[in-house]
């Protein structure tokens, strides 16, 4: 299952604070622990294997590695105003329990950006072909990174997307604002995200509920078409020039 969430810091975080970061990352992940103890240790990514397996990025403790926020450091000394790009993986290298995450920031166009897969792009691990799970997934994203959106499901379904300047629905889309089934009968369920003090956050729209959202299934990919339409129909699916930084 991947995952992809645009945001921005309000205020601002400070250029290049890789700490803060990774501190959010960690406690997204942690969130997903007592489901999955293969999201617990990270490594920065490298070009080789053996390479991706020299920095691991947090303590035991949850803290981020002197180590890793050196090489991140180094890596990026020359892009102060520049995008800034943690590439991050588990250790796995494949099958339903591998797992890879990216966060890029400080970019002076867009917002930032964080990203999450778990498992091949077809096979999730086994707690994840419940909905129930994906669900709260996505909720957990929503709650840490408080983003434009969340989008949820197969990385094979861009190309099928009805809008190239809109965000697809996928298996499923977070958007920060109430959604109600009279707005959008077609979707397969709506689901309301609070803050943990109970105060709406956003809406999570399901195209698929009754199995893993597949971009090859004919059925789920016209499930996911349908609801992309409708949502823009009554106005509520963004555009991603919305999120673009005032120059």
């Amino acid at each position: 299952m991947w995952l992809s969430a645009q945001f921005r810091d309000d205020p601002p975080q400070r250029r290049g604070d890789f700490a803060f970061h990774l501190n959010r990352f960690r406690g997204f992940v942690q969130t997903l622990g007592p489901a999955d103890k293969n999201l617990s240790s990270w490594w920065l990514k490298g070009w080789t294997e053996q390479q991706a397996r020299l920095f691991p990025v947090f303590e035991p403790d949850g803290t981020p590695t002197s180590t890793a926020l050196a090489v991140l450091a180094q890596k990026h000394r020359s892009e102060d105003k520049g995008l800034k790009i943690i590439g991050m993986w588990n250790g796995l290298l494949d099958g339903p329990a591998a797992a890879d995450a990216a966060l890029d920031f400080d970019s002076e166009f867009s917002g930032d950006i964080v990203e999450l897969s778990i498992g091949d792009p077809e096979t999730p691990p086994p707690w994840l072909t419940d909905v129930q799970a994906r669900i709260a997934l996505v909720s957990a994203l929503a709650r840490s990174y408080a983003p434009y959106y969340v989008i949820a499901g197969s990385r094979g379904y861009f190309s099928k997307e009805v809008f190239e300047d809109k965000p697809g629905v996928n298996a499923m889309l977070y958007l920060p604002r109430v959604i109600t089934p009279q707005q959008v009968p077609e979707a397969a369920a709506l689901v309301a995200v609070d803050d943990p003090r109970g105060r709406r956050l956003g809406t999570i729209v399901v195209s698929v509920s009754d199995e893993p959202f597949s971009a090859n299934n004919p059925r789920h990919v016209r499930a996911a078409n349908e609801l992309e339409i409708r949502l823009v129909d009554e106005d509520l699916l963004p555009n991603y020039a919305d999120f673009l930084r005032p120059q």
